[in-house]
């Protein structure tokens, strides 16, 4: 008796399927710069922005993820990392550049086109010391690196203008805090008052609705005058000049100014005398997530919002029925027929109005008021 020790043969594994060259495509820029947003590693908070250090960077023939990470763009001037500049020179096989000397005192280049000698570049640290770099920190902890970036930069800019269309700076040279590799460094705190930042702060953004607020402004108004959809729209420079121009005007209307983070005492460069009260202003919730920064309206309502308006109208309308009857009439102000259905800054808003209403209903009832004090919610602070 004999067994049959054979196996099968393995089915052979199915081709890929692929698409047709027809119907193929490559992602668009405005698909390539959401990604890039929504991503939050980026230092863009909108594809906007994304897509414009695209579009520069293509005009340099840098690709788009290092134009979106390598690429600022400062009151119309672009600027890239120290080391992006050098890659494109290298790459461009007509330019190139070669260091002569570098030490922490020093930095002399030599620039060369189609093998040529075309000219030299020299960045000292006497030069850092009269153009008032010396005593930055980067400066103090990484001389070689600094004196190579701008000796770099000035070379690019007189001889290899070819590569980047025109001029080219570093992001230091436009204000713009760097790392000791000459790469922007985006945070909150940005650069202290905020000029040459790209980007503005969390800090500019709040004291810009503390004012408007004190002026007796409203956020919808100021960012349609600004022709602006969020906050995070405005760079450094742009919000810190909208925060002097509303300062200003609280002074001239004699209103306390609301207190800003860095500083209590604010007095304007045209020696105008402000208040020396300085009262706190509590944003509202809706106040706050402009404040926050990013695109509201795109971010859904989170589920402790939702029970927060589901408790608050449930304590404000105890009957089943009619608390329904108030909460679908609420939802339909806002073009929705559920709570999920709501952004971040609806919700928020809801959950204000609601807390409204039960503190009305308090003031109006005194003593025979129904209600305990008023619940805390997840999702309503």
């Amino acid at each position: 008796m004999s067994t049959d020790t054979t196996t099968a043969a393995p089915l052979p594994e199915e081709p890929p399927i692929l698409l047709p060259p027809s119907l193929r495509r490559e992602a668009t820029v405005m698909e390539l710069a959401a990604i890039a947003a929504e991503s939050g590693d980026s230092g863009c908070r909108t594809p906007q922005k994304a897509a414009f250090r695209m579009i520069v960077g293509q005009a340099m023939g840098i690709p788009a993820a290092l134009a979106v990470i390598g690429i600022r763009i400062t009151n119309g001037r672009p600027s890239i990392d120290a080391g992006l500049m050098a890659a494109q020179i290298e790459r461009s096989r007509q330019y190139a550049y070669t260091i002569e000397e570098h030490t922490v005192d020093r930095c002399w280049m030599k620039f060369w086109k189609d093998g040529k000698l075309v000219g030299e570049s020299v960045f000292t640290m006497d030069d850092a010391r009269k153009a008032g770099l010396a005593n930055k920190d980067t400066w103090k902890s990484y001389p070689r690196n600094m004196l190579f970036a701008r000796a770099l930069s000035n070379g690019a800019r007189w001889y290899c203008a070819g590569i980047f269309g025109g001029s080219i700076y570093t992001h230091e040279e436009l204000g713009i805090t760097v790392d000791e590799e000459g790469r922007a460094v985006e945070n909150e705190s940005g650069n202290g008052n905020g000029a040459g930042n790209e980007l503005c702060t969390r800090e500019q953004r709040q004291a810009i609705c503390r004012l408007v607020e004190a002026v007796g402004d409203s956020m919808p108004g100021f960012m349609a005058k600004m022709g602006v959809r969020l906050l995070d729209e405005l760079s450094g420079y742009e919000a810190d000049k909208e925060i002097k121009r509303l300062e200003k005007r609280a002074a001239k209307a004699g209103v306390p100014l609301p207190m800003r983070a860095e500083t209590s005492d604010v007095t304007p460069s045209d020696g105008t005398v402000l208040p020396s009260a300085a009262a706190p202003v509590i944003l509202s919730l809706a106040q706050q997530t402009i404040a926050d920064g990013f695109d509201e309206s795109r971010r859904p309502s989170t589920p402790d919002q939702r029970d927060a308006i589901l408790g608050l109208a449930q304590f404000l309308v105890p009957d089943e029925d009619e608390c329904h009857a108030m909460l679908a009439g609420a939802l339909a102000k806002r073009n929705c027929r559920t709570r999920a259905e709501l952004n971040h800054l609806q919700a928020a808003a809801l959950i204000e109005a609601l807390q409204a209403k039960i503190k009305e209903a308090k003031a109006e009832k005194g003593d025979d008021c129904p209600f305990d004090p008023t619940p805390q919610l997840p999702g309503m602070n």
